[in-house]
């Protein structure tokens, strides 16, 4: 939006980004949503009954400014879904002042949603509390997992850090939780390097002790790669916990 010069596509861009930043926020605020007003959604009207659900959930009046913003943006015929595209062949939209308005409401929506959410953060850690709990996952733990609690270092550490079961071995890498660990992040600006750490690992390494699960922790471990030596510290904890062969 600040770049210069500006894309003549900057609107059809922003606002397919947009998209995604605001499905992915209902995707993790759904999960303190009421679960019988998700079950109600269908038809047209699903993107709106679903921010009506969170709305209630983070006690915002549906006749409150931003929950009425939030609201007119799931519009299919004025919101995001109508600004991500432009009409057949024409020419993208411009990035005048009704843009810039709508660019201005969009961050006023999700600051204020933001705020409520991190006030209840907690929750998340008490469905994070169930799920470890479980020596198997089932499909439905692991949708929830991967697509409804924020994917952060504090809540999949929490989860990978507790996890004590190697019944989810198969399950976490069939979905694909081992495949992308953090690579090594350079500010080339401030000239400082940082290793992430990777919870799923140090669960991997906790599993090599475990007899049943060495030769699944083995296969799994292969698989991965990395220039992140954080990673390596914890790849090397797996090789000591394996047997020598």
């Amino acid at each position: 939006m600040t770049g210069e010069p500006g894309l003549e596509s900057t609107t059809h861009l922003v606002a397919h980004l947009l998209r995604e930043i605001e499905s992915a926020l209902r995707d993790v605020l759904e999960t303190i949503a009421d679960r019988h007003d998700r079950l109600q959604q269908k038809g047209r009207e699903a993107h709106k009954e679903e921010i009506r659900s969170i709305l209630r959930a983070l006690s915002i009046p549906e006749n409150d400014p931003i929950a009425r913003a939030w609201l007119d943006v799931a519009s299919r015929g004025e919101g995001l879904p109508k600004l991500a595209h432009r009409h057949a062949l024409d020419r993208p939209r411009p990035n005048d002042d009704d843009f810039q308005h709508f660019w201005e409401k969009m961050q006023q929506i999700l600051d204020a949603v933001l705020e409520r959410f991190e006030s209840r953060y907690l929750e998340y850690h008490a469905v994070i509390d169930k799920l470890v709990q479980k020596p198997v996952p089932d499909a439905e733990d692991l949708r929830l997992l991967s697509g409804h609690l924020p994917n952060n270092l504090i809540a999949r550490g929490d989860f990978f850090n507790r996890l004590a079961y190697p019944g989810w071995l198969d399950p976490l890498n069939t979905a694909g939780f081992f495949r992308d660990p953090p690579d090594v992040v350079r500010d080339e600006a401030k000239g400082t390097v940082n290793f992430p750490p990777w919870p799923e690992c140090r669960y991997l390494a906790r599993m090599a002790k475990l007899p049943e699960a060495q030769h699944r922790v083995l296969e799994i471990a292969l698989q991965i790669e990395t220039d992140n030596p954080t990673v390596h510290e914890d790849l090397a904890d797996v090789a000591l916990a394996l047997p020598a062969q």
